[in-house]
């Protein structure tokens, strides 16, 4: 009797990897890589950054604002630091609309003055608990006391309450801002912008 020779493996029509996935599988994976992208997007912009458009044009020539998304610039804010440190004058944020703007669209301002602090304006210099902020100057920014609609004139001296920040414009003479609604609570301030993302002749950090 001769030997039988043994049995050669038969890859299965399963195992054969030009057969193509079922489509349940497929749709499956596709479902849990929308998942997980979503999960992602929501956690970074709800905890760590997120993008900015700006509509209007109170922070010229710092930040173009349009509104047109395309002409704006489009600013990058992270909305970390903001739990572990406190703000520098000069920072600029995006904070909620204060109570009683017709608006629920974030602003963009500069933080010119800290919880606590005593605000002066002299000739269009900046002074803080009567040190006069020339880094401001540096930046070519030149401060007025505001409009018909201003309540907080800083020719009189503005004392920040505890927990609050004074925010401006750099085009201080079209912008609405913390001579007329006041300080703002820290509370409300989303998170500090650090980049400018578009337009692309224009991307960079943002002073």
């Amino acid at each position: 009797m001769m030997d039988e020779k043994p049995e050669t493996p038969i890859e299965s029509a399963s195992d054969s990897p030009d057969e193509p996935k079922p489509a349940r599988q497929v749709m499956w994976s596709w479902f849990k890589q929308i998942v997980l992208f979503v999960a992602t997007y929501l956690i970074i912009t709800t905890f760590l950054a997120r993008a900015y458009v700006v509509p209007t044009e109170s922070m010229e020539p710092t930040i173009h604002g349009s509104p047109n998304q395309l002409e704006a610039d489009r600013l990058f804010v992270e909305k970390v630091s903001r739990h572990f440190t406190t703000f520098e004058i000069g920072d600029i944020v995006v904070f909620d609309p204060p109570a009683g703007q017709d608006t629920d669209i974030p602003y963009v301002k500069r933080i010119v003055g800290r919880p606590g602090d005593e605000l002066r304006l002299r000739d269009g210099l900046l002074f803080v608990n009567g040190e006069p902020q020339e880094h401001l100057r540096d930046l070519g920014l030149e401060y007025s006391a505001g409009g018909y609609d201003a309540r907080y004139d800083l020719r009189r001296g503005v004392r920040v309450p505890e927990g609050c920040y004074f925010l401006m414009g750099d085009n201080t003479n079209n912008s609405r801002d913390s001579r007329v609604f006041g300080p703002v609570s820290g509370d409300s301030i989303i998170g500090r912008v650090i980049f400018r993302i578009w337009p692309p002749s224009r991307v960079g950090t943002v002073d």
